[in-house]
């Protein structure tokens, strides 16, 4: 695992894990900021673009509780990729969102996209604290993420609900309610809207 700031291989400066990408060509692999990782795509591939710089944004959630974002831009061949990281502590934690599209579609059409995605997202509520535990709210229905509980080795997954962490175990607790019904789980990329 790399450290939290860490330094891109071509420009040497310092930048936060985050934005690190990992570009592998023939028999070298280095990390690269997105910067570089975008000079370079467009250099390899006669792209005009121009490196996109979002300052981190705040936005509250039903609850009133402030969520920090900062955003990754990446240029590929055929696309571009924004994505919107919620960041506690200098670290990826909660919320993450990202929309794809065509290159010529640019930047703003698709930081506008990416815009809406995270105001429906934080206009939700799927799950509420209660005494017994974490419930779930509403019809039944739960959004949310995949990610790794760090501390099952690997084994089990940590659920991002709400831009909170869930384990699998408080998950378990949640649906007993539900004893007897039946479920339907769909999984979808982090770039789809659901």
């Amino acid at each position: 695992m790399r450290e939290i700031d860490d330094c891109c291989e071509l420009c040497c400066n310092q930048v936060p894990d985050y934005d690190l990408t990992l570009l592998s060509l023939r028999d070298h692999h280095k990390f690269y900021c997105s910067r570089c990782f975008n000079l370079l795509i467009a250099s390899m591939y006669g792209l005009q673009f121009e490196h996109p710089a979002f300052a981190p944004v705040i936005l509250c959630d039903l609850d009133g509780i402030p969520h920090t974002f900062s955003f990754r831009t990446l240029l590929y061949p055929t696309h571009l990729s924004i994505e919107a990281l919620e960041m506690t502590d200098g670290k990826r934690r909660g919320y993450e969102f990202q929309v794809v599209g065509p290159v010529e579609d640019g930047i703003q059409g698709l930081f506008c996209q990416l815009s809406a995605q995270i105001n429906e997202a934080l206009s939700m509520k799927h799950i509420e604290d209660h005494p017994d535990g974490l419930r779930i709210v509403g019809r039944g229905i739960v959004r949310g993420r995949i990610a790794l509980d760090e501390k099952s080795d690997g084994r089990l997954p940590m659920l991002v609900i709400d831009g909170r962490d869930v384990s699998w175990g408080e998950f378990g607790q949640m649906m007993m309610c539900f004893k007897g019904c039946n479920f339907k789980m769909e999984i979808h990329d982090r770039s789809e809207t659901r």
